[in-house]
């Protein structure tokens, strides 16, 4: 029964979210209310809340799925005796095989978010969460925080730069070839 539960609870949360996507293309991100968005998905306002607590989270959602799938791959990798940098290479790449594996929900959230100041404080609030998972999955590597919270940072620096690089691109460069080419600046910078 949890099956058919978990499954209908995705369904209808994919159907949220792709009714809000579609909107926010066609009438734009401003014009669009959650009471939009709920009356083309056929269901309550309320439902809506309950799966999105705020709009801008209707826009980023594939990001939340992004942020769980790093952690499930974090704690797997954390058994495997790897070094700081082969563990942020083997997360990172796990990250962009999951993007290059669907890129359209990927691309159409930049799409949306461009001169959205609203979405582009929502991205910042994004990238304050994704430095602190990754210095979470550090902190066996260092012995402050601050230390593991500074290079998880310069990491998802390069890592954001990279992804918004390949979306302007289109999707038509390759993620992982562009997270590996910043990876590859990154260790030249901090070897110098």
């Amino acid at each position: 029964m949890a099956g058919l539960r978990e499954r209908k609870r995705a369904e209808l949360s994919s159907r949220i979210e792709h009714t809000a996507i579609d909107l926010f293309e066609r009438d734009g991100y401003s014009a669009v209310s959650v009471r939009d968005v709920a009356a083309a998905a056929q269901i309550s306002e309320r439902t809506v809340f309950r799966y999105y607590p705020t709009k801008p989270d209707l826009v980023f959602a594939v990001e939340a799925r992004w942020m769980a799938m790093y952690k499930l791959e974090a704690d797997r990798l954390a058994t495997e005796g790897l070094t700081v940098t082969e563990l942020l290479a083997r997360i990172s790449e796990a990250i962009s095989a999951f993007i290059e594996n669907d890129p359209t929900p990927v691309l159409r959230a930049f799409a949306i978010a461009q001169g959205v100041p609203e979405l582009q404080a929502k991205q910042a609030s994004n990238q304050a969460t994704w430095d602190e998972l990754v210095a979470d999955s550090l902190d066996q590597y260092f012995t402050t925080r601050r230390e593991a919270l500074v290079v998880a940072s310069a990491v998802m620096g390069m890592i954001s730069h990279s992804v918004q690089t390949w979306a302007q691109s289109g999707g038509t460069a390759s993620l992982g070839t562009t997270i590996a080419d910043g990876f590859d600046i990154l260790a030249t910078v901090f070897t110098k």
